[in-house]
């Protein structure tokens, strides 16, 4: 066999060109006339790359009888560093940096969050945010777009690449072609016999597809509640040294007199009926001291971050000294704000039964003629409750005996007298006219020291809605407690003070409620269920005046409350503002679509930049007119003979480019 031997040298290169005779391979017809010279242009290409790829493979010469096998020293070239990230400079940069710049942007913000816990808003932000709530939607999201649609460009520009560089060195089938155009384009791969790749466009298309969301997600500022440990302190009712004081008369004027005063006498029915309502489920709210109740106190007294007046309430005292505060030094900005805090409440186990053997308490009466006035209609009726010689009445009460004067054909009164037995108290109630529906009814009422839920509805005290809900397992007060004498003083008060000379309050609110909730046709349990109801909220009522009584500056206490009489209460204040708050789970998977196309295009184009020896000049092979311009110059119609478009997918495919010529996409052999 004759062999020409050409040696073409630089300073890397020394290739060898073998010119063989056409009997030594098949023929084909020349792809491009013929040169002048009698070698391939090919041939004449110092690209490294080039002899690297086509080593050992065949190149169709420029006329029939020709084929040239191309070797190459320089296909065992090593990987060298600094050539390497010389080779980064240009696109390859510029792709790298843009996702990167995505990347640390996305997770530099979610860590920041993470460790932060929560980013807020200032307050007139916040308000500006949730008064243009939509048009802030569509601005984050208009932004979250374009971060979306620049990562999945530069994804996409990344593929490009690599399939122009894989098809100047050594190429690739024309199915792999046409696959990774498509995986380019971020279309779908829809093909039975490359299923792998069918999954692979389907999951790329729906990553680029959510990292619009991912975007909109973790960069839109939303309404968030931001949790802050409160702790406080309070009058602790069960302290042993208030049992002392108590014997020492030194709280009798907060235990027996304080809720005589206006500013609670009227709370005290008011009290009873709202929590009857609420039994009803009809809707109801109590205030005490300017403060709103739903439905009931349970014995709490309110606590804020600022000091509560008192001057309104109780003769010279200044204030409840505030002991609320929260565990961090500075809380965050908000548009409004709630907390619940585990407080330490009061109230009663009480049971209520008619009397029906012997009465512990006797009832006189008297009719008074002409009394006062012979302006008088009628007779005036003295009726007196006295309590029996069997009945122990607590020291220093008024509950030995009641008396009522009315006016009418028939007494209409109600009147109690109350006993004590140990820790239990027992009152006794004896109505007549109107409210003989009450008979003569006896309850047995002992005091409880209780663990109460409070919800405060807002930090600000002329605000807040307090909602309370009373924990079971309540703990019995000690004998002659304060909160106890409190409780049944109160009850006798309102019953006394409720007195008319022709109705009572109390008989009146329970008649009304007996009427809406059962009409003409209640029972006795019915009539004794809201009996209870209506005793035990009055004496939660009386529980909470004591409490403010006792914390007031000047009046128990000079300073308040002694540390050594108070116990501790925690909570949480949940602070609603517009922001940023870290959410593990949420937060997290909304990073990830982002950052697998980061990641995917960053190898991608790594691996390229490691194929690629020069620049090749533009081709875009997503570019309709830059296909068919390079298919033109490297005349590939014999490629596609027959109706059967799949017999193709195995042509190799490379792409030429020669100073001054289009690239041209050329047919190898195998």
């Amino acid at each position: 066999m004759n062999r020409i031997t050409q040696r073409i040298s630089d300073s890397d290169i020394v290739s060898e060109i073998s010119i063989e005779p056409a009997s030594a391979v098949h023929k084909q017809r020349p792809l491009w006339p013929r040169p002048a010279f009698p070698f391939h242009p090919a041939a004449l290409d110092f690209g490294r790359g080039y002899y690297r790829r086509l080593n050992s493979r065949s190149v169709v010469g420029t006329f029939p009888e020709t084929v040239i096998p191309i070797s190459s020293p320089c296909a065992s070239r090593r990987f060298e560093m600094p050539a390497f990230f010389f080779r980064l400079v240009g696109w390859p940069a510029f792709i790298i940096l843009g996702q990167l710049i995505l990347l640390v942007g996305a997770w530099g913000f979610f860590a920041f969050v993470q460790r932060r816990q929560f980013v807020s808003l200032s307050e007139d932000k916040a308000e500006l945010v949730t008064d243009n709530s939509h048009r802030v939607t569509l601005v984050f999201t208009l932004i979250s777009t374009f971060l979306a649609t620049w990562s999945s460009f530069l994804f996409s520009w990344g593929v490009r690449q690599w399939i122009s560089i894989r098809l100047h060195h050594g190429g690739m089938s024309l199915g792999e072609f046409t696959t990774s155009v498509k995986i380019s384009s971020l279309s779908l791969v829809l093909q039975h016999r490359q299923l792998t790749w069918s999954v692979v466009s389907i999951a790329l298309l729906i990553l680029t597809g959510v990292q619009t969301s991912g975007w909109s997600t973790l960069l839109t500022p939303s309404p968030i509640s931001i949790p802050s440990t409160m702790t406080g302190t309070e009058l602790d009712l069960s302290s042993p040294m208030l049992r002392q004081m108590q014997s020492s008369g030194a709280l009798d004027y907060c235990v027996f007199q304080s809720n005589a005063i206006p500013s609670f006498s009227v709370g005290r029915t008011e009290s009873g009926y709202a929590a009857a309502k609420d039994a009803m489920a009809f809707p109801a709210t109590l205030t005490m001291m300017d403060e709103t109740f739903n439905v009931e106190t349970a014995g709490i007294l309110p606590l804020f971050f600022s000091d509560t007046n008192t001057t309104l309430f109780f003769n010279g005292t200044t204030v409840i000294p505030t002991t609320l505060k929260p565990t961090i030094d500075q809380l965050p900005h908000s548009l409004s704000s709630n907390f619940t805090m585990t407080q330490q409440g009061f109230s009663t186990d009480i049971d209520c039964e008619f009397l029906n053997s012997t009465n512990p308490a006797s009832l006189t009466t008297d009719t008074v003629k002409d009394w006062n006035s012979g302006a008088q209609d009628g007779t005036i009726t003295f009726s007196q409750l006295t309590a029996g010689s069997d009945c122990t009445v607590p020291a220093n009460t008024n509950l030995s005996s009641m008396s009522a004067y009315t006016s009418g054909e028939q007494a209409n009164y109600i009147l109690m007298v109350g006993c004590q037995a140990g820790e239990n108290y027992t009152l006794i109630f004896q109505s007549s006219g109107t409210y003989d529906f009450l008979k003569t009814m006896v309850c047995t009422l002992t005091p409880q020291i209780t663990t109460v839920d409070v919800s405060y509805s807002d930090s600000d005290p002329f605000f807040a809605t307090i909602n309370t809900n009373t924990r079971d397992g309540g703990v019995t007060e000690v004998e002659g407690g304060p909160a106890g004498l409190a409780a049944i003083t109160t009850i006798a008060n309102m019953v006394s003070s409720s007195q008319g000379i022709t109705s009572n309050i109390i008989g009146d609110e329970l008649a009304s409620l007996l009427q809406e909730s059962e009409g003409d046709g209640f029972e006795d349990d019915d009539v004794l269920g809201f009996m209870q109801i209506y005793i035990d909220t009055v004496a939660e009522y009386s529980g909470s005046v004591l409490r403010a009584c006792l914390s007031a500056q000047n009046e128990v206490f000079a300073s308040g409350v002694p540390s050594n009489m108070t116990i501790t209460s925690n909570g949480i204040l949940l602070t609603q503002t517009v922001g940023w708050q870290h959410t593990s789970f949420e937060t997290f998977i909304v990073l990830i679509p982002g950052t697998v196309i980061a990641v995917l295009t960053i190898i991608i184009v790594l691996l390229a930049v490691e194929e690629r020896s020069k620049n090749f000049g533009n081709f875009n092979p997503t570019d309709p007119m830059h296909l068919l311009s390079a298919a033109a110059s490297g005349d590939l119609h014999d490629v596609f003979i027959g109706k059967r478009m799949g017999s193709a997918e195995n042509t190799r495919i490379f792409m030429e480019s020669s100073p001054g010529r289009r690239p041209a996409l050329i047919m190898q052999d195998v």
